[in-house]
């Protein structure tokens, strides 16, 4: 089954969506539709926005992108 991830592209390289599994271990935040990743990037943006933040400081949709998830992908600083 496909998954799906959001990242945000960085001066670094992409950066991923990241939690703890049930093990302790950090692990990438998948989503099983593409619908249900659009859907947590829009209520995340929403409350990163609703916040009282200043407007320059305003996370643009723009910023994120979708992808399938491939099992490769890999940030630096953070152990998988």
């Amino acid at each position: 089954m496909t998954k799906y991830i959001i990242v945000t592209d960085t001066m670094c390289g992409p950066s991923y969506e990241w939690t703890t599994d049930e093990n302790g271990k950090e692990t990438i935040c998948t989503y099983d539709s593409l619908e249900d990743a659009e859907k947590e990037l829009d209520d995340t943006l929403e409350a990163i926005n609703s916040d009282g933040r200043e407007p320059e400081d305003y996370h643009d949709r723009e910023e994120y992108f979708i992808e399938e998830y491939t099992g490769t992908e890999t940030e630096d600083g953070r152990g998988q």
